[in-house]
């Protein structure tokens, strides 16, 4: 029987920030088995989320920025969580803003959860592993592959 530690994980990461891209992939490649899926923009987050649709199986959990091109965080947020398809797969808002307004804004869309991007390297490879052991770890995650 697999440990529930030991199993992989997809992961949609949306975000235009190469360094915190790199920096996430490389805190999850440390800590857990996953596959990470990239997006640089709210629309790609949605186009690659319709072709895992396609597919039969979707991202197990997303991590969002807020402030991206093209398409912002919290219009991504009032699409997918208005899909019936879509809404089940948790969303972890993970940006650089502290605005009061934001937060709030995240989970009036319904997003699962609100984290702060932080500044430094080592606060950041923190809060990707405390995510980790919270989210993948703990979480008993709903299998998006083959019910939808």
């Amino acid at each position: 029987m697999q440990k529930e530690a030991d199993k992989e994980i997809e992961i949609l990461l949306i975000d235009d920030d190469e360094d915190d891209v790199f920096f996430i992939e490389t805190s999850f490649q440390r800590k857990i088995k996953n596959n990470i899926l990239i997006a640089r923009d709210g629309q790609e987050g949605i186009d690659i989320l319709i072709k895992k649709k396609g597919e039969g199986c979707l991202p197990d959990i997303i991590l969002l920025d807020i402030n991206m091109p093209i398409m912002n965080g919290f219009e991504f947020l009032q699409i997918v969580k208005q899909d019936p398809e879509f809404k089940m797969i948790p969303i972890i808002v993970l940006t650089s803003s502290s605005a009061d307004e934001d937060v709030i804004k995240s989970y009036k869309l319904h997003a699962n959860a609100f984290l702060r991007k932080p500044v430094s390297v080592v606060d950041f490879m923190e809060v990707i592993e405390t995510f980790s052991e919270f989210w993948i770890k703990l979480v008993r995650l709903p299998s998006m592959c083959g019910r939808i």
